[in-house]
């Protein structure tokens, strides 16, 4: 995705089929995930483990998963 680009609403099927457009996208701003009567947002914290890598895991976090600054 283009940098420049607004950030955008994605919905849950569409962030599922385009996941990796969606990641790429966060990476210049917050990308949103509209599904089920609910908002979420992505998007790309400094430091830490690389999303793609916690993500590649599956499953819920372990304790050695969390976001640390």
């Amino acid at each position: 995705m283009a940098s420049g680009q607004a950030a955008r609403v994605w919905s849950a099927v569409e962030a599922r089929d385009k996941f990796d457009r969606l990641l790429a996208a966060a990476e210049n701003l917050p990308q949103y995930i509209e599904g089920n009567g609910r908002l979420f947002v992505v998007t790309v914290l400094p430091g830490g483990m690389p999303a793609r890598e916690v993500l590649a895991r599956g499953g819920p976090l372990e304790e050695d998963d969390r976001y640390e600054r």
